[in-house]
C-alpha cells in the first residue's frame, strides 16, 4: 500500500517527457469538465423513460446506435455491437442544490467507437438539442471548433470517444464583426446513401461507411 509510504515508493516524479505533460492536461481537461457540469455529478440514479419515472420522453439519459436511433431489444441483445451514443440531459437533473433549487445545466452526447476502424455516428434528432461542439475527443490531437448540429454525421476515430456538449443558438452563432463564423455541420452536409447505410445493424468487421472529415490520430490532447 503505496499511501504510507514517505519514499520512492510512492514519490511521483514531476519531470514529465511530451507524452506525460500531454497526459496530464488531458487528466486537467476531464477533471475540469466534470467540475463545472453537474450532470457528470449527479446524486440519484438515472430515471430513463417517463414510463419509468422520467418526467417527459426527453428522459434523462437516452441511449443510441449510431445510425441515431433509441436503442432496442434487439439492439440491446446485438452481440456484434462496436459502439454506443449516450445523451445527458442537463435540464432533467432531479437532485436540488444545497439552497434547494432546482439544479440545470448543459446537456452532453457521450460517443463510445470501441471498433478497430473509424465510425460514422448520426446525431439524435433536434428535440435532444440543435447544436454540438466536442469537448473531449480521444481519438485527435487538435481541439475541433465545428458547431455539429442535430441528425449531421459525425466520424469517431477507432477505439476512441468523443464527449459533445449541447450548445445555445447565440454560443452557435458567429461572434459579431467576426470573419469567418465556426463551420456548422448540418443534415445537409450528410451523403442520405450513407446515413440509410448507416441505419443498418451492424456486425463484426463490417463498420458503416458515411462521409469523412479530416480527424488527427494521436495521443490525448
Amino acid at each position: 500500500n503505496a499511501y504510507c509510504q514517505d519514499n520512492e515508493i510512492a514519490w511521483m516524479n514531476w519531470d514529465l517527457d511530451a507524452d506525460q505533460r500531454d497526459l496530464l492536461d488531458f487528466t486537467r481537461r476531464v477533471l475540469q469538465l466534470r467540475k463545472e457540469n453537474p450532470v457528470f455529478r449527479r446524486r440519484r440514479f438515472f430515471a430513463g423513460s417517463a414510463d419509468h419515472g422520467g418526467e417527459s420522453e426527453v428522459h434523462d439519459i437516452s441511449w443510441f446506435t449510431p445510425a441515431g436511433s433509441q436503442m432496442s431489444e434487439s439492439d440491446w441483445r446485438n452481440g456484434h455491437a462496436r459502439s454506443i451514443m449516450v445523451f445527458l440531459n442537463g435540464q432533467a437533473i432531479p437532485e436540488p442544490d444545497v439552497r434547494g433549487m432546482r439544479i440545470k445545466g448543459d446537456s452532453f452526447l457521450l460517443i463510445f467507437n470501441a471498433h478497430h476502424e473509424m465510425l460514422p455516428f448520426t446525431l439524435p434528432i433536434a428535440d435532444y438539442g440543435l447544436a454540438w461542439k466536442i469537448e473531449i475527443d480521444t481519438g485527435a490531437t487538435e481541439t475541433d471548433d465545428s458547431i455539429h448540429t442535430a441528425g449531421s454525421v459525425v466520424e469517431v476515430a477507432p477505439r476512441s470517444m468523443l464527449v459533445l456538449r449541447h450548445v445555445s443558438e447565440k454560443e452557435a452563432a458567429p461572434p459579431r464583426g467576426a470573419a469567418k463564423a465556426p463551420e456548422t455541420r448540418g443534415v445537409a452536409a450528410a451523403d442520405p446513401a450513407a446515413t440509410t447505410q448507416a441505419a443498418q445493424p451492424e456486425s463484426a468487421g463490417a463498420p458503416r461507411t458515411g462521409p469523412k472529415r479530416s480527424r488527427g490520430k494521436g495521443k490525448p490532447s
